[in-house]
């Protein structure tokens, strides 16, 4: 397993905290996800073999919240 920590700066919202969650937590591999809307932080523990850190990303720009790593 491997735990990543994105920044989502548009992550200010309890709604946006469910986008953000849901979009990850369905995607294959995908253990754990913790986002904070006061820090814009999301934390994830995924397995690589899995799911690439690519598709982390691309999953949370598809919610319409860009992210870097």
């Amino acid at each position: 397993m491997q735990q990543v920590a994105l920044d989502v700066p548009g992550v200010r919202s309890r709604d946006a905290e469910r986008a953000v969650t849901s979009a990850l937590i369905n995607l294959p591999g995908v253990q754990w996800v913790a986002t904070s809307s006061p820090t814009g932080v999301v934390g994830i523990r995924f397995d690589p073999a899995a799911t690439e850190l690519k598709e982390l990303l691309e999953a949370v720009e598809a919610a319409g919240y860009p992210s870097t790593f």
